[in-house]
């Protein structure tokens, strides 16, 4: 295993600080919190001033980091890549990178970022008291949410009047960061809060039009299916239907109902089946066609799969019934 030590220097709130122990594992980075939060703190604030030839680690040079980084574009703007996702992003952009995610910057121009580095003590504590923040801000944007639309990322992008006022934020963090008097602390959690706060309602302002898309795509998918149960049905036409590729679909339908289509399919024609047979003296053969299948091999087997039992048992069980 290569590993290399090397020096880097970086501004912190307008201090020089000698940042020793940025470490390199195959080839990526890896910025320790030790070496970056200092020790008995769980917040730090840093500006960062970069262009294409005065940047650390190498142009493009993948990283990671043992600490969450909150990440705002004050001017200019650049490629960030966050899991091997590419991302531009420009002034009003706030960028979340999770601890040991990989993340790489590419510069083609000059650019000045404010950087807030958090502990994951307290991400967990302190900011689960921002009021829905688990269940909404971090379930959503990185974890199930974020897989149901490719449209989703971890990119949040202020506008008007937010962007002076979350700038005015971050201008106060690092006053308190740089000056340390009595209490800062309290203020540093309290702007971090507000931060969070304001990014969730971004979020959740540009999304909702997208969960309410997804929802009323698969409510109308569910009513397509249970309309044509009686012929083939095949992944790529229902894709169509909500004018999504096949892939992203099937995604998409195993994240909504917890299973593949192919198995939703066979369990609603089973199930449709069932009812027919419970309220109409249909032949077993009118009751396959009716639900869409041919083959009355495939019909059995998948009825005795879902029901644990063949179709003249089933019978037989209404009929003592």
């Amino acid at each position: 295993m290569l590993c290399y030590n090397y020096v880097d220097t970086e501004y912190h709130s307008g201090q020089k600080l000698q940042n020793t122990g940025l470490v390199c594992t195959m080839s990526i980075f890896t910025y320790p919190k030790l070496h970056n939060i200092e020790p008995g703190e769980d917040i730090d604030v840093c500006v960062k001033d970069r262009s294409p030839n005065n940047f650390h680690p190498p142009q493009g040079q993948p990283h990671m980091h043992d600490f969450i980084l909150l990440s705002y574009v004050q001017s200019g703007e650049c490629t960030q890549l966050v899991d091997g996702v590419e991302y531009r992003t420009k002034r009003g952009d706030m960028l979340f990178v999770g601890m040991n995610q990989t993340h790489q910057i590419l510069l083609d121009r000059h650019v000045i970022y404010i950087n807030i580095l958090l502990s994951s003590k307290f991400w967990d504590e302190e900011l689960a008291r921002v009021e829905n923040f688990h269940s909404i801000f971090a379930l959503s944007i990185f974890n199930e949410f974020r897989n149901l639309s490719e449209d989703i990322s971890p990119v949040i992008s202020f506008s008007g009047a937010d962007i002076p006022d979350i700038e005015q934020i971050l201008s106060h963090m690092l006053t308190e960061f740089s000056k340390r008097d009595i209490g800062f602390r309290a203020i540093l959690k309290c702007c971090t809060q507000i931060i969070i706060t304001k990014m969730l309602r971004a979020f959740s302002n540009a999304n909702k039009y997208c969960a309410l898309a997804v929802s009323d795509a698969m409510e109308k998918i569910l009513n397509y299916i249970d309309v044509n149960l009686g012929r083939r049905l095949t992944l790529y036409e229902l894709a169509q239907q909500c004018s999504y590729n096949p892939s992203y679909f099937s995604r998409i339908f195993k994240e909504c109902f917890g299973m593949p289509f192919s198995d939703y399919l066979q369990k609603r024609r089973i199930h449709t089946a069932m009812e027919l047979m419970r309220s109409e003296g249909l032949s077993v053969e009118a009751v396959m066609e009716r639900v869409g299948y041919s083959d009355k091999k495939s019909f059995y087997r998948y009825f005795r799969k879902i029901t644990s039992q063949t179709p003249a048992e089933f019978r037989r069980n209404i009929a003592n019934k």
